[in-house]
């Protein structure tokens, strides 16, 4: 689901101290924040869901973790602008408290970047990202949705404050928000994929995004199929709409944290198949080459099929 902010309200002895309080999903998710806190260092700004032990681990975009288990911080303090990856064993809320961050910070994207969300109202992602929609391939939201220029999809829909997001660069750039004019606040009437037939993947963390395009398709799909990715002993870990426009996919990876396999190790070859849902049939689909990447997992990795066969 979405990261809520639930509540902010201006409080105390002077107008811009702020609070903003934000929902953060059990397992995986990614957060951010508008509010420069007091505190900024990450041990003071997560205080209140570290004391009863419900958080596991923090990670930032170069891999830094707030750690408590290990009394370890090497991300030091929160940074404005910056998204961050967040584990719980069970949702929570967190209230962050200070003063408002500038919605025109700059913010630096080098390659794979999570960027936060700076203002206080949602806003459509394709406007959003507009001033480096040239620089920018792909962003992707906590749960796979994902907004891809190239394939004219907007599955995340709005962006949401309290919300962080994965953004991949093909050049260093610097971004910043820009402003909310009238009529560009955001109502998100993007339908959630829930499959007819199969169990949903798993948010374990980590993802890759796979694309099949139209032209690929040697007997197209209709319109309600849907195509499902597979680990090698038949674990789904991706699946989604047939989509005219090219079929887009999310699969997740296997989760460092858990024993148990629960998604694709880095390396795995992973399997696809088709169900044609009129007809309750699978077909095997192999792809025969890639145009972009290929058929083994990496994370954050992003694959365009070339040629492929149907069975």
């Amino acid at each position: 689901g979405y990261f809520a902010v639930n509540g902010m309200s201006a409080v105390a002895s002077f107008s811009t101290y702020l609070n903003q309080t934000i929902s953060i999903i059990d397992g995986w998710g990614i957060i951010s924040t508008y509010i420069e806190p007091e505190d900024p260092n990450l041990a003071s700004v997560f205080s209140s869901i570290t004391d009863d032990d419900n958080l596991i681990i923090i990670k930032n975009q170069e891999g830094d973790v707030y750690w408590p288990l290990f009394g370890l911080n090497s991300i030091g303090d929160l940074t404005i602008g910056e998204g961050y990856q967040t584990n719980v064993h069970n949702a929570d809320q967190l209230v962050v408290s200070g003063s408002l961050a500038p919605y025109d910070t700059p913010i630096p994207l080098s390659g794979w970047s999570i960027l936060g969300y700076l203002h206080r109202d949602p806003a459509d992602a394709a406007y959003i990202m507009s001033p480096i929609v040239d620089d920018m391939t792909i962003v992707k939201d906590e749960d796979g949705d994902v907004y891809w220029p190239l394939f004219g999809l907007n599955s995340i829909g709005d962006m949401v404050p309290g919300k962080g997001y994965q953004v991949k660069t093909e050049n260093d750039v610097t971004f910043i928000h820009p402003a909310l004019e009238s009529g560009r606040f955001g109502f998100n009437d993007y339908t959630d994929f829930v499959s007819l037939k199969y169990k949903k993947p798993l948010n374990t963390g980590n993802n890759m995004t796979i694309a099949i395009p139209d032209d690929v398709w040697l007997d197209k799909p209709s319109i309600g199929d849907e195509v499902l990715v597979l680990d090698n002993e038949g674990l789904i870990v991706g699946n989604n709409r047939y989509r005219e426009e090219g079929t887009v996919l999310t699969i997740w990876g296997d989760d460092e944290l858990t024993k148990e396999k629960d998604g694709l190790q880095i390396g795995e070859n992973f399997r696809i198949k088709l169900l044609r849902v009129d007809d309750n049939i699978e077909e095997h689909i192999e792809i025969l080459s890639w145009r972009e990447g290929s058929g083994l997992y990496s994370v954050n990795g992003i694959s365009i099929a070339g040629t492929l066969s149907q069975n």
